[in-house]
């Protein structure tokens, strides 16, 4: 047992402190006797419930960071960003001379699937005014007043984002398919760029500035299971 007064080890016999005299009480020295046992085994069950806690939390929290986090996407001209996956991986293709698509540069961004060799997912087409060689109030107005108008007929569905109008057009009617099938074809007059018009399931459409941004969604390859309508996350729209 150890001194109550001075904590040095005595005899569990001894009356007397040897080392500063002090009278020993029996039940105080059991308690000082026992109180280093207890704070080893304080200490021991502190530091696995430590280790526990890293050995399941950091795997997972590593797993969570590599995949499941989202990256942000920020383009330099038109100034959106939205969010996507982090393994899908990105390309500004450079366009061919035949492009009229210069002031919004870059006019295409594009989103693979490197999982699904090379697979395009997404890509973002950006148009200026001065791009379509008319002024910005023409070049919005006109396009606006056009989407409102799909919207009145239920063609388009219209939300807002961050402040935005976005318009979505989704393949599955008559009008829709028509409407996806003229921003395709715009898609590939102005860029210079072919779009396969039957793989895009939907398109979102919403300004900036004097630019139109139009998102294009594309099915999934037959080998792929993965909804590729969420991996450009719209409600993440920030201007």
């Amino acid at each position: 047992m150890f001194c109550t007064n001075c904590g040095k080890e005595i005899s569990d016999d001894s009356n007397f402190c040897p080392s500063c005299s002090h009278q020993v009480s029996r039940s105080g020295a059991s308690e000082k006797n026992n109180k280093p046992r207890s704070s080893k085994i304080v200490k021991i069950l502190i530091g696995f419930t430590i280790a526990l806690v890293i050995f399941l939390f950091v795997p997972f929290a590593a797993y969570f960071f590599i995949t499941g986090k989202p990256k942000v996407y920020k383009h330099p001209v038109a100034g959106f960003s939205l969010n996507y996956p982090r393994f899908l991986k990105i390309e500004t293709p450079a366009l061919p001379e035949s492009s009229t698509c210069k002031k919004a540069a870059p006019c295409l961004v594009v989103f693979k699937d490197p999982s699904h060799d090379d697979y395009v997912v997404n890509f973002i087409f950006v148009m200026a005014a001065s791009d379509a060689g008319v002024t910005k109030e023409k070049f919005i107005d006109t396009a606006t007043a056009s989407l409102k108008e799909d919207v009145h007929n239920n063609v388009a569905t219209v939300s807002t984002i961050s402040g935005q109008q976005v318009y979505k057009y989704t393949k599955g009617s008559e009008k829709s398919d028509e409407t996806i099938e003229y921003f395709s074809m715009l898609f590939s007059t102005l860029s210079g760029e072919k779009s396969d018009y039957d793989q895009i399931q939907t398109i979102e459409v919403f300004f900036h500035d004097d630019s139109m941004i139009a998102i294009f969604f594309r099915e999934a390859p037959a080998e792929a299971q993965d909804n590729y309508d969420n991996y450009l996350d719209t409600s993440s729209l920030s201007i």
